[in-house]
């Protein structure tokens, strides 16, 4: 006797689909500029005191910290601690306080890693080179020693040519970023909103829920038989 094809429901091919789904990569979303939803959906990190060497700064229960530079050292709004930034609608303002983050001048390439405290699922942040020439920031955002997605920020100029650096994770978590470049930076406006991935299914379990539709479909078309 043949099975119809009624037999596989709609209802299991979205099962079947789900168990490949499961095991497909997380999404990451680059959020290009700092609009609205951005900012009101994010905290603000503030800068720390002017002129002191930090390693990490805080906003409540959230801290971000430094390390892989020499230095990172709160500076006073553009254009006193920073010669240039950039204006709206490519960053929040065109005068905001910045925190220059010093590297080493040997090797050439140098990663500053930026760690949290507790995971988060938006971080971003606006950056500039301190080389007046062409320059590149690789920007990856990770979750443990996973990588959850890559930002490639190319500068032409380091003269007002700032840029936001931020991303978003609707299925994942970000535990820390690598800025991966071979010229000193200044970043600004650092915000990040916290919150957990939802619950997915293991592969396993949603296959094992699979199996069971099918046993009760087709044990539901022999009692039809």
């Amino acid at each position: 006797m043949q099975f119809e094809k009624s037999v596989f429901s709609p209802a299991l091919w979205t099962v079947l689909g789900l168990a490949v789904l499961g095991t497909a990569q997380a999404a990451f979303i680059q959020i290009p500029l700092p609009n609205t939803t951005y900012t009101s959906g994010t905290t603000l990190v503030p800068p720390g005191t002017q002129d002191v060497p930090v390693t990490s700064l805080s906003s409540g229960g959230f801290t971000v910290s430094f390390t892989g530079a020499t230095a990172v050292i709160p500076r006073a709004p553009v254009p006193v601690g920073w010669q240039t930034w950039a204006a709206p609608p490519f960053t929040e303002t065109a005068t905001p306080r910045v925190d220059e983050i010093q590297t080493p001048l040997v090797p050439a390439n140098q990663t500053v890693t930026l760690s949290f405290n507790t995971p988060v699922q938006t971080f971003g942040f606006e950056a500039e080179i301190d080389s007046f020439s062409a320059h590149t920031l690789t920007v990856n955002f990770l979750n443990g020693a996973i990588s959850v997605g890559t930002i490639v920020q190319a500068y032409p100029t380091g003269i007002s040519s700032a840029r936001l650096i931020a991303g978003t994770t609707p299925d994942q978590q970000f535990t820390s970023i690598s800025i991966n470049g071979d010229t000193d930076f200044a970043i600004a406006q650092i915000r990040f909103a916290p919150g957990a991935p939802p619950a997915v299914p293991e592969p396993s379990t949603i296959l094992l829920s699979a199996g069971g539709l099918v046993a009760v479909l087709l044990a539901r078309r022999r009692v039809r038989a």
